[in-house]
Parts: structure tokens; C-alpha cells; sequence
């Protein structure tokens, strides 16, 4: 698996689809049930390719794309299930929940 790793995290880093294309590697990996092996992969090669400490996971990257759409994609109905009776106790109104 290391290998596919390697060539999926080398794809992920030339494309300037980052967004779509961290969407689809995560999905598959979530399939395959890689994705812990997967991000942990990329989030290990993000840091060490990084030059500035300060401009770590800024969000542009493959890896940081890819870990805010598993934690969607894997959060949101946890959370949802767990808090969203009290939250939406709270603010009814979904529209202003997706706000916050």
C-alpha cells in the first residue's frame, strides 16, 4: 500500500484540482478503509515538505483539503446524531446553524 500512497500523494500534490481531487481520494480510501493510512501519509509528507512552521495546514494543500472533507464527510453525522436534537433546541432555524 505504501507504493499507491506514494503515487496517489504525489498526484495530489501536482493537480491543481486539489479540492475535487481530495474529495475522491478520501472517499476511496473510506471504501477501501485506508483513509487513516492515507491521511496519515499525507499529513507526514505536508510536514515534512514544510518550510515554514507558520504556514503549516493553511488550507491549500492536498492534506489539509483532505482532512477538512473527512471530517465531513466522517463528523458531521457523529455530531449530527450526538448534538443536533440539543442544537437545534436551541436555534431552530438550520439556516442559521450552518453558519455557525
Amino acid at each position: 500500500m505504501s507504493k499507491t500512497l506514494d503515487v496517489i500523494v504525489a498526484y495530489g500534490m501536482s493537480t491543481d484540482e486539489r479540492e475535487d481531487a481530495a474529495k475522491t481520494l478520501v472517499r476511496i480510501s473510506v471504501y477501501t478503509d485506508h483513509a487513516v493510512d492515507f491521511l496519515s501519509r499525507l499529513l507526514a509528507v505536508e510536514v515534512a515538505n514544510c518550510a515554514d512552521p507558520n504556514t503549516i495546514f493553511r488550507a491549500n494543500s492536498i492534506a489539509s483539503k483532505a482532512v477538512d472533507y473527512y471530517m465531513k464527510l466522517i463528523g458531521m453525522p457523529y455530531l449530527t446524531s450526538t448534538y443536533g436534537g440539543n442544537a437545534m433546541k436551541v436555534c431552530p432555524d438550520a439556516k442559521v446553524m450552518s453558519l455557525l
